[in-house]
């Protein structure tokens, strides 16, 4: 049976387990609150999933988190110690799980072997030494064809990927071009639809991707997300990955097609959204028209 898109084959076991994940104790920013932003990120990929990340005992094959010099794993099981790296500037939840997705065994999207119908490398604006980064993956490697391409999913890169600086306007040039019409190739900060499916396709896990995927639309939650949009909140790293949550068709983030992002918001008292803290600090808990209860923890709602 064919796995789903850009799945390495063989790369994981059967039962869909991966024997450890301890964390690493060099992490950039403090430990206690790396730990946290690392372990919720975990979690998620647990509750869409079948897949689980129990403390290592006494296992050979394990995977160790730790700071490196960048944001980078192994593609599927290499068997001993694998190490993900999670450098100053990686600890945060989309990343953490585009590289968990590639431990379990996914490749990047914009790397399948069909993207040439659906995007455009502008090789003259990649960096020299990033090249590696948007070469074409053979067929003979991943099943692909099960599933459409996802422009939205988190395991592909944004537009500006590994762009060279323009020395005139000090911006990252654009690599990367979508042939679609309308399609805008930004961070994906959650799993869509087609990662669930192709994850739990990857770990012959029963029953999960339909149960977390039925029914999940691509609409706006908040009433003024268009003033959002205008003031450019949707493309601002303090508020973006709110506006996931908030605005997510208005900022393009999700379509109508399928691809909608999960996100669901759990109850109970605490904060849904791993940013919340820098949220918190930057007047989200102050501001009126958000929804405060998303960072009821780091906004005190909480009660004692």
């Amino acid at each position: 049976m064919a796995l789903g898109t850009l799945l390495l084959k063989n790369a994981v076991t059967t039962d869909g387990i991966i024997t450890s994940c301890p964390i690493g104790s060099q992490l950039s920013i403090p430990p206690e609150s790396g730990a946290k932003i690392i372990q919720s990120s975990l979690k998620k990929i647990e509750e869409i999933s079948c897949f689980r990340f129990p403390q290592r005992t006494k296992e050979t094959d394990f995977l160790d988190i730790d700071k490196r010099d960048g944001c980078y794993s192994y593609v599927g099981r290499v068997g001993g110690r694998q190490l993900l790296s999670l450098s100053e500037g990686c600890v945060y939840s989309f990343i953490i799980i585009h590289e968990v997705m590639h431990v379990l065994g996914l490749e990047h999207e914009h790397q399948r072997p069909d993207r040439d119908q659906f995007i455009k490398i502008l090789y003259k604006n990649v960096e020299e030494d990033k090249m590696a980064n948007f070469g074409l993956i053979s067929a003979n490697d991943v099943d692909y064809k099960e599933h459409p391409y996802d422009y939205l999913s988190i395991m592909h890169y944004d537009g500006t990927a590994f762009g060279k600086t323009d020395r005139r306007t000090g911006e990252k040039l654009v690599t990367m071009v979508p042939l679609k019409a309308g399609v805008e190739l930004h961070d994906n900060y959650e799993l869509t639809k087609l990662d669930i499916e192709k994850l739990n396709s990857l770990g012959k896990c029963k029953g999960h991707a339909s149960e977390r995927t039925q029914g999940t639309l691509c609409n706006d939650v908040a009433s003024n997300c268009a003033d959002f949009v205008e003031k450019n909140l949707c493309k601002n790293a303090i508020y973006k990955e709110l506006m996931m949550e908030r605005c997510a068709l208005a900022c393009g983030f999700c379509s109508t097609e399928g691809t909608a992002a999960v996100n669901p918001v759990k109850a109970g008292c605490h904060d849904t959204i791993a940013e919340c803290p820098t949220f918190a600090k930057n007047g989200f808990c102050d501001n009126k028209f958000y929804d405060h209860k998303l960072c009821a923890q780091s906004c005190g709602l909480c009660k004692a």
